[in-house]
């Protein structure tokens, strides 16, 4: 058998696993094919692919096998699917090739969606900074209630107690 060597082009679409469902799930996945000669090959072939958490050794997270994928011009593109995991550390992808492991694992890398993702994280924990506004006075993120903000039109009703006001408070109703 000809020794057939693997050379992975990615184009990772991952998905933001959080709840948007009108982001893909999945993961779209391209590579390139050669014989020993280095000239592209045409055939189908079956392909398995394996996620770790680790470059070289590390825990098996996920494996799927492809058992029928064309290769033209050597090129092949599959979407990669069905996962568990995450996605919230590093992964490494590795290509199986009938009995041989045609290439060492290779990193995932971010994609927009989870470029998306991270940002819209980050935006939910920041804390905000600057001058306060409406009914807030002083400066982020220690604003304090601007005088005479507070109305009666502001506080929903039976909602404030005796402990809430000064001892000497006398209500004029």
């Amino acid at each position: 058998m000809k020794k057939r060597t693997l050379f992975i082009v990615f184009f990772f679409f991952v998905s933001n696993y959080i709840s948007l469902a009108q982001i893909p799930r999945n993961i779209s996945h391209q590579g390139f094919i050669s014989n020993s000669s280095g000239e592209p090959i045409d055939t189908v072939v079956s392909l398995t692919f394996r996620l770790y958490n680790d470059s070289a050794a590390g825990v098996l997270l996920w494996e799927k096998n492809y058992p029928a994928i064309e290769i033209r011009d050597g090129v092949f593109t599959l979407s990669l699917g069905n996962f568990s995991l995450p996605f919230d550390k590093p992964y490494w992808l590795e290509t199986q090739f009938g009995n041989e492991i045609l290439f060492p694992r290779t990193a995932f890398s971010s994609s927009p969606y989870a470029l998306f993702s991270d940002t819209s994280d980050f935006s939910r924990s920041a804390n905000p900074t600057g001058n306060a506004g409406g009914d807030l006075s002083g400066t982020f993120p220690n604003p304090t209630l601007a005088n005479n903000s507070v109305s009666s039109q502001k506080i929903i009703d039976n909602t404030i107690q005796r402990t809430d006001v000064q001892t000497n408070f006398k209500s004029p109703f």
